[in-house]
């Protein structure tokens, strides 16, 4: 049996930044169809890198749970100043952290949430083989210790007045006969009776609400191949005969709730490493194959 192991680690961080740049860090990403603000996504510039932070980190507002009633949102003291009318908070809407404690929700409260650099990437190769008529081998690879931003999840749970949802949809505060659920409420729903039509919207906030765990194991492929006996070689007047099955992406081990964990950045742009969103991105296909292979 053969056994190969590989391990990696990245640590990375911005030094310094030229005196010429009006302010002293530097935002990118879209979380959006072309653009980087507004739009049917989340909203806003999801990465930010300044010294002595590593590159392209996460950066929006830090939640706290949902407001269960609409006496408790009325009893957190802040208004929401984000978009061009500023809203106080409903029933079912996201509990934003005031962090400069002002009274206000905007973007003085934002923090970083979210580091998209794994702590840990890892390969496994395992091989073996039985009289040298039946060979295995299988690639394992993933990361651990890196963040997701999923915007994927802001299509599935909103409705968008001229476009389809998932079944997703019906998870979400007060759509339907719902009351406050684990789900924010759709800001993008007129229900006036229950919270109202909200375009400044609460959940479409980059946020750590929308950050996850990207960590994950992949089965990136598996082999067995039989290598026919010289017996039956012999029978079937053949200097050789072996089949083989193999298989490529066939099994992921994540909490990730998107589409898949395995995330490439933005227009190749370092900048935005672990952003998921529906543009271009489709789930990984699962490849089987059948071989034979037979020498006269």
């Amino acid at each position: 049996m053969t056994v190969g192991v590989n391990l990696g680690t990245n640590k990375n961080e911005l030094i310094s930044l030229s005196d010429e740049i009006d302010r002293m860090y530097i935002t990118a990403g879209s979380t959006v169809f072309g653009g980087e603000s507004g739009g049917l996504g989340l909203q806003g510039t999801p990465t930010r890198s300044e010294p002595g932070q590593p590159l392209g980190q996460f950066y929006g507002y830090q939640t706290n749970g949902i407001f269960q009633t609409q006496a408790e949102a009325d009893a957190c003291g802040y208004t929401v100043n984000i978009g061009a009318t500023p809203f106080n908070p409903r029933a079912g809407d996201l509990r934003y952290i005031d962090q400069n404690g002002d009274g206000r929700i905007n973007t003085a409260d934002q923090v970083y949430i979210g580091n998209p650099w794994p702590k840990l990437t890892h390969g496994l190769t395992l091989g073996t083989d039985w009289k040298r008529l039946i060979d295995i081998k299988a690639v394992f690879g993933g990361t651990y210790g890196n963040d997701i931003l999923n915007c994927v999840q802001t299509f599935q749970h909103n409705f968008f007045a001229d476009y389809t949802s998932s079944p997703k949809i019906f998870e979400v505060s007060y759509f339907g006969d719902n009351e406050v659920t684990d789900k924010p409420r759709n800001a993008f729903v007129n229900n006036t009776t229950r919270g109202g039509l909200d375009r400044n919207g609460n959940w479409t906030q980059i946020s750590d609400y929308h950050v996850e765990k990207g960590s994950y194991i992949q089965l990136r492929s598996l082999s067995i191949g039989f290598t026919a006996p010289r017996s039956w070689t012999s029978a079937l007047r053949l200097s050789s005969l072996k089949v083989t099955f193999s298989g490529e992406n066939l099994g992921l081990l994540t909490k990730y709730s998107g589409l898949t964990p395995l995330v490439s950045p933005q227009n190749r742009n370092i900048l935005t490493q672990g952003i998921e969103t529906l543009s271009g991105r489709y789930p990984l296909s699962r490849l089987y194959s059948v071989g034979l292979n037979i020498d006269f």
